[in-house]
Order: structure tokens, then sequence, then C-alpha cells
């Protein structure tokens, strides 16, 4: 009998295999390309790091606003207004004369955050018990979009379906609407937003995943 593929996998997969097909098609959101201009300075320039290095990645939300089919598939989401910045390495935090902040994070604005870990729980209070991947197996699973590294598809969601935020209420009722039973129609936003024949490729590779597991 096959397994139940959690929306988490699902995503997942979506990365992976959108990926290796090139099914997904680059469109990186207005407000995304700005906070990058403001990173490219503030942040990578600062650090050394040159945005083509697997040295970084940028978590939360942002990944669903660099391809078409991930804003199609998200729905309504709002303007991204800021942009979170991971960078685990401490010689680089040195390097750029921050190593104080390593432990904490640097804030070069209030659009702009840097840390040396993705750990959500820092945020204290009700988040203070939210569990993430390590940040480290993060970095080794992000891809290259855009020219910028992105945390994996399936790291937001994680995230996101724990915190429980208003503002995560696309996610939470798109995992709702999975867990029940809706994945047709889930699967149909996303046949709507990438064509007939990527979709094809997607559910054909889903299918077999599930007969194999």
């Amino acid at each position: 009998m096959s397994r139940k593929i959690h929306i988490n996998e699902l995503f997942n997969m979506l990365d992976e295999i959108f990926l290796r097909e090139k099914f997904l098609k680059e469109a990186l959101d207005s407000n995304l390309k700005n906070l990058l201009g403001l990173a490219k300075v503030q942040v990578f320039d600062k650090f050394g790091i040159k945005p083509d290095e697997k040295k970084y990645f940028i978590a939360g939300s942002a990944k669903l606003y660099t391809e078409d089919a991930l804003k199609s598939a998200f729905g309504s989401m709002p303007p991204l207004g800021d942009l979170d910045i991971i960078i685990p390495d401490k010689n680089l935090w040195d390097k750029a004369g921050l190593g104080n902040l390593y432990n904490s994070k640097y804030e070069p604005s209030d659009k702009i955050e840097v840390f040396s870990e993705w750990n959500p729980s820092k945020a204290g209070e009700k988040y203070a018990n939210l569990s993430v991947r390590n940040t480290n197996d993060i970095l080794n699973d992000t891809s290259l979009i855009g020219g910028y590294y992105f945390m994996p598809l399936a790291d937001v969601t994680d995230y996101k379906l724990k915190m429980g935020r208003e503002k995560e209420e696309e996610i939470n009722m798109l995992s709702k609407d999975y867990e029940e039973g809706g994945k047709i129609d889930i699967l149909k936003k996303l046949i709507k937003a990438i064509g007939p024949e990527a979709a094809r490729g997607f559910l054909k590779e889903v299918n077999k995943r599930r007969l194999a597991s």
C-alpha cells in the first residue's frame, strides 16, 4: 500500500523535480529584486561573498516570490517586506568585522537581517520550541535561482506550518486541503501555473514515488 505523501514532501518533490526538469520559470518579484539589490551592497559585499557562491542562503518567505508557478500555487501573497539571509561560516563574520554578532544578528537596515543559523525559535514566546532542520543540511539542499541561493520549499512550508501565524493562512489552508483529500485541487493550481506538459511530468514522478513507497 502506498504511503500518504505529506504536503512538505510534495513541495520537496516539486522543488527537486522542477529544478531538474527546468519546469519552473524564474520571475523574481519586483520587491524581491529591490531587496536583493540592497543585499548586494549591505551583505554580500560586506561579507565578501559572491551571490553564486554556496556560502549562504536566503531564508523565510522569499523563495515563494521567485517563480511564477509558486506565486500562483500559493494564491494571494502579501508583498515581500524584508529579507533574512543565513551565513553559517564564522570566518566570514570575522573577516567582515562582525564576529561579535555571530550568535545574534547583523541588521544593516530595517529590511534586511543576517543570521548565522536558521532558527525561528529565537523569536521566543510561542515559537520558543519550534524545531527546524540543521542549518548546514538546509544549505546543502539550496537551489540557485536568479543567481541567488534560496531555502528549499519543504523547509519554507515546514516552518510556516509550525508557526501557524495569521500571515501564513494561505499555506495553512493549502496544507489542510491537502491532508483532507483536496490533492486534486492543489495539483490543478500547479497545472494551471506550469502548463499541462510540465504537469504531466510532475504527476508521473509523484505516482512513481508513491508506488515505490
